[in-house]
């Protein structure tokens, strides 16, 4: 499958310890912010309100696993690669994605900081009951990833 690959960016000093050292966290934001813009290139959703107030429509995190292999810095320039494994069934809730974070300038070899995965679920939000819901992964989500293949 191909990647998506994110706009490269420079790590803040906000992300960082004293020592200029990127905590492992902020690396799953950047993950995920690259998932958000996925959606977002692609004219898809990443939130949307229902029909009803109070209800959204969105991805939350079903599961997450990472290995942090090399510490990313201060001023580093990061870019994130992020790709769905597999088009999720017309009765599934369940969307897979690998990522892998590398660092490097444009002159330089990229250096792989972390590679993981996370399984987000399409659900239905209702604050007034409180309650959270699968739902299927909508049509227009499935025909966007299916670009991704091979």
């Amino acid at each position: 499958m191909k990647h998506y690959v994110s706009e490269p960016f420079r790590v803040r000093f906000s992300e960082t310890d004293m020592a200029g050292v990127v905590h492992f966290s902020q690396m799953l934001r950047w993950a995920e912010n690259a998932e958000s813009e996925f959606f977002r290139e692609h004219g898809l959703p990443f939130v949307e309100k229902g029909e009803t107030a109070g209800t959204l429509f969105g991805w939350p995190r079903a599961r997450v696993a990472a290995d942090f292999l090399a510490p990313a810095h201060y001023d580093e320039r990061i870019r994130v690669r992020i790709r769905p494994r597999g088009v999720p069934a017309e009765n599934s809730s369940a969307l897979h994605w690998d990522f892998e974070i590398v660092a490097g300038e444009e002159s330089e070899p990229e250096r792989a900081i972390a590679r993981g995965s996370w399984t987000s679920v399409y659900a239905r939000i209702d604050s007034a009951e409180k309650s959270v819901r699968a739902e299927n992964v909508p049509e227009t989500v499935r025909k966007i990833l299916k670009i991704f293949e091979n």
